[in-house]
């Protein structure tokens, strides 16, 4: 689903980058990134830091505002919606980046479960499916979504056997 995919280079560590003034739903992002990366990729270190460090794989988590000093990110190209997120490589061989960019920290983190989804990941009321892979692989990427609608809802169905609620009841 992410448009100009070219295989590019395998790192054996990463850092998950997300400043340290950034909101909550930020460093969460952050955070379920890295772990979710550590599980699906046992071959290469991933950490959480906050700031750029030169000559490392890096994966960016933030806002327009919050982005950490060295990435050039341009906020007239960003999603207009609130709730909009941008997915996004740059950087070179030997300091990869892939930026996750959301018009709030909510959009982050949105952004962040959408990229986990395209490498393989299923999230599921009742369990996550995460699959574990060889090498982590920097891909050339370039995908902007937003939300169709502003909130979205699970209809408890009190009143039927097979509402959310009364899934596991005997």
């Amino acid at each position: 689903l992410f448009s100009g995919v070219d295989l590019a280079w395998g790192v054996p560590q990463a850092d998950v980058v997300v400043v340290s003034n950034a909101s909550p739903p930020e460093r969460i992002a952050a955070e379920e990134l890295c772990c979710y990366l550590s599980k699906m990729f046992p071959k290469t270190h991933f950490q959480v830091t906050h700031n750029l460090r030169n000559g490392r794989a890096a994966l960016v988590v933030g806002t327009p505002g919050t982005l950490p000093r060295g990435i050039d990110y341009n906020v007239s190209e960003a999603i207009g919606s609130k709730d909009g997120y941008h997915i996004q490589s740059l950087g070179s061989p030997k300091s990869p980046r892939l930026l996750i960019v959301g018009r709030s920290g909510r959009a982050a983190l949105m952004g962040v479960y959408r990229f986990l989804e395209q490498l393989g990941c299923g999230f599921y009321l009742s369990y996550d499916i995460v699959p574990e892979k060889e090498e982590f692989v920097f891909e050339t990427v370039d995908f902007k979504d937003q939300p169709l609608v502003k909130e979205r809802l699970v209809f408890n169905w009190h009143n039927f056997i097979s509402g959310c609620s009364a899934w596991n009841m005997k």
